[in-house]
């Protein structure tokens, strides 16, 4: 398998930082290679480097990286939480884009806060929101149909002290993912969808933290839209119905445009 792994540059202010990736495939082959947007944030890419398959079976190169703060890129540990922005994330993936030379070029494959980042992409959305507030009113919902009390209890402590689970999400959500309180807490997109003219796959399981609730604007408010979920699956489709994920995702990736 052809894959090759290097560093970009990636500037801030005055500070320079280093932005981990491998490419998986030959980006120059003539087909549009796929960008994948790990989620978290915070989780390094290791966890979504299964999307390698789609050079080995449909000829699309991907492109894998750490977003800044994880992985093998530069870790930042005293940084503030205000400095973990969207505009910030999206800053790296655009930089990146342009130093590997595809920038005119690419789709987006983003998982979970990857899809929340991903914009104005031909996109494939697994597993996301475009509501803050949706994501958290969904999770409460299946907090409630948890069985017995010990999960719930369970939930209760973390939110009693939250310092390990803080430290690896930036602050993102707050307490925990299901009761928000730090920098997404008022993430909505949902009037600006209707921008995004791009054919857009929408992914969710059955059984998914990312509810129907969270995930229908989506599919009701972006025009090329086609919403699939996985009957099998929770919040990654892509171990629980492997086959069926990445025939799908082949499929729409390689069609003509909606």
């Amino acid at each position: 398998m052809s894959e090759s792994t290097g560093t970009v540059d990636f500037t801030v202010g005055s500070e320079t930082f280093q932005t981990w990736y491998k490419v998986v495939g030959d980006i120059d082959c003539g087909v549009r290679p796929l960008v994948i947007l790990h989620g978290g944030p915070g989780f390094p890419h290791i966890y979504v480097r299964c999307h390698t398959r789609l050079w080995e079976s449909r000829g699309i190169p991907v492109v894998l990286y750490d977003q800044l703060g994880c992985g093998g890129s530069t870790r930042l540990r005293d940084k503030p939480k205000e400095f973990w922005t969207f505009e910030l994330l999206i800053a790296e993936l655009e930089n990146l884009v342009t130093k590997l030379g595809i920038q005119d070029n690419f789709d987006v494959l983003g998982h979970s806060w990857g899809g929340a980042l991903a914009a104005s992409y031909r996109l494939v959305l697994a597993n996301t929101y475009a509501s803050m507030h949706l994501w958290e009113t969904g999770c409460r919902e299946l907090i409630e149909m948890l069985p017995g009390d010990d999960m719930q209890i369970t939930i209760a402590e973390l939110e009693k002290d939250n310092t390990v689970y803080l430290a690896i999400e930036f602050g993102r959500h707050g307490p925990s993912e299901f009761y928000c309180t730090g920098n997404q807490k008022n993430f909505d997109i949902v009037d600006r969808l209707h921008d995004i003219q791009q054919s857009t796959l929408v992914i969710n399981g059955a059984n998914d933290q990312a509810t129907d609730m969270c995930v229908a604007p989506l599919f009701w408010r972006i025009p090329n839209a086609k919403w699939v979920q996985f009957s099998q699956a929770t919040h990654q489709p892509f171990f629980e119905e492997p086959e069926r994920y990445f025939e799908l995702v082949g499929e729409f990736l390689t069609m003509q445009p909606l």
